[in-house]
């Protein structure tokens, strides 16, 4: 499985084959029954699955470090929720932001600088990302009204 990832490119090869393997787990342990008398082709399936799963996040997270890249300075477009909310975020947290979407291969790094595991970092990104979708809407509702 980890060769599978690897042979694609997968920045956690390894987690990702850990992953096809809990999920087929769980899946066979749920009661689904394999009908083939080799299980490879399902779990291959799975990962398969896995793998598109991974294209359309590593997709996702270009176009947000995008956005995030693109941050304009203070004076432009005042009226660009985007900019305003992104200029609310603290630097140190915009920057965390920067370097988990900039640089997915370092992301295991940043969360041992941070102090954190992957999952805890993973959950303050979302979180963040979730303050300014937040905010985002806030904006846009207020200027609809004015």
């Amino acid at each position: 499985m980890v060769k599978f990832f690897e042979w694609r490119q997968c920045e956690d090869a390894a987690g990702l084959a850990d992953e096809t393997i809990a999920r087929s787990f769980k899946q066979i342990s749920a009661g689904t029954q394999i009908l083939a008398e080799d299980p490879y082709p399902y779990v291959y399936g799975i990962a398969k699955n896995l793998y598109k799963e991974y294209v359309r996040r590593q997709v996702r997270d270009e176009k947000l470090a995008k956005k995030i890249e693109e941050r304009p300075a203070p004076a432009e477009e005042s009226h660009d929720c985007r900019a305003q909310c992104l200029r609310q975020v603290p630097e140190g947290k915009l920057k965390l932001l920067q370097r988990y979407y900039l640089h997915p291969e370092e992301r295991e790094t940043l969360a041992l600088e941070h102090n954190m595991t992957m999952n805890a970092l993973r959950l303050q990104v979302h979180r963040l990302k979730k303050e300014l979708k937040e905010c985002q809407e806030d904006c846009m509702r207020k200027l609809l009204r004015s």
